[in-house]
């Protein structure tokens, strides 16, 4: 499913997509991403809180088998999926991930990722397992279409495994100065066969 695509108009600055659940869905064979849950930090964007995604199974994605976007605020989960042969396409470099969420806090636990990036050669460096990026906004200090200003964003991994990625297993990055950084917690995690780091 994509919630990446809903906007509102500046009338509605600071609505929220909230209370989602994601739950007991089996997902196999697409050709990008198995849940893309989020826009993107464009004008008018409607951020996410509330959200769990929970005992889903996801197999054989091109892009991550859950990518999340602009979880800014509330009590946001990940938990109890499992994911296998993720990350193989090679159109979207920065989709290729097991599970990932680019800006906003989150707890990922008690998750199984195995096989991700098989076969993808031509961006090795951008394979993780599980990756928290801070990447193009919201801006640190500053108000973002009427949320924040943020600081930073709290984000956890835990009793997660972790099996053959092409490249990391657990990643957190920022990609600019100007935007609220990621404050990682990584912990209690079980990581077996990376192509480069654990």
């Amino acid at each position: 499913h994509d919630l990446g695509y809903l906007r509102t108009d500046s009338r509605y600055a600071g609505a929220w997509m909230q209370n989602i659940l994601f739950e007991y869905n089996y997902v196999r064979r697409v050709y990008a991403q198995g849940f893309y849950l989020g826009p993107n930090f464009v004008e008018n964007s409607v951020a996410i809180k509330d959200i769990e995604v929970a005992n889903n199974r996801i197999e054989d994605t091109g892009g991550s088998a859950i990518s999340g976007k602009c979880w800014f605020e509330g009590t946001n989960s990940v938990h109890d999926n499992q994911s296998y042969r993720t990350g193989t396409n090679l159109v979207n470099s920065n989709s290729r991930s097991g599970m990932h969420l680019t800006g906003g806090t989150a707890s990922f636990y008690n998750n199984w990722v195995e096989d991700i990036g098989a076969g993808n050669t031509t961006a090795p460096g951008l394979v993780k397992a599980i990756r928290f990026a801070q990447d193009g906004g919201p801006p640190d200090n500053s108000a973002f279409n009427g949320y924040g200003p943020y600081d930073s964003f709290e984000v956890r991994a835990y009793n997660n495994v972790i099996v053959n990625s092409a490249d990391d297993g657990l990643a957190t990055y920022l990609s600019a100065a100007s935007v609220a950084g990621m404050v990682p917690y990584f912990y209690n995690n079980t990581i077996v066969t990376c192509g480069d780091r654990g």
